[in-house]
């Protein structure tokens, strides 16, 4: 029984939200989405996917609608929906120096050493961890 194509109709906008985990390099919050209804339907209308419901006969043809349509979103995603911007590192506070970070990976080397250790050598790794522990002002 072949299925018929129902076109999109302006009612589902509210939908949209859909998108947010399209990509993440784009920015759903910052979009336009009144222009991007509007470059969507013109990106469906130039594939000729709305001009005229069609009837989908096999799985070829709807694969070839599902991936027209897709196409459309992607294309419609791209130009209207400003992109993610470049995160930043996190902060730096001021009181934290090069000394403290080799402190920090020294002590957690430490405990990893004593998590990893065997049974028979795990004193001796603690016993080195107390002592790095001690040494710290």
């Amino acid at each position: 029984m072949p299925l018929p194509l129902i076109p999109l109709r302006s009612e589902l906008r509210g939908s949209w939200n859909l998108l947010a985990n399209l990509d993440p390099e784009i920015n759903t919050r910052k979009a336009k989405w009144s222009e991007f209804c509007s470059h969507f339907k013109n990106a469906l209308l130039g594939r000729d996917i709305m001009a005229t419901p069609k009837i989908i006969t096999d799985g070829a043809d709807l694969e070839n609608i599902s991936q027209a349509y897709t196409d459309a979103i992607h294309k419609a995603c791209t130009n209207i929906i400003p992109s993610v911007g470049v995160r930043k590192s996190k902060a730096v506070p001021p009181w934290w120096t090069q000394n403290l970070k080799v402190l920090k990976e020294e002590v957690l080397r430490k405990k990893r050493r004593i998590r990893n250790a065997a049974p028979i050598t795990r004193q001796h790794v603690m016993d080195e961890y107390l002592q790095v522990q001690k040494s710290i002002p």
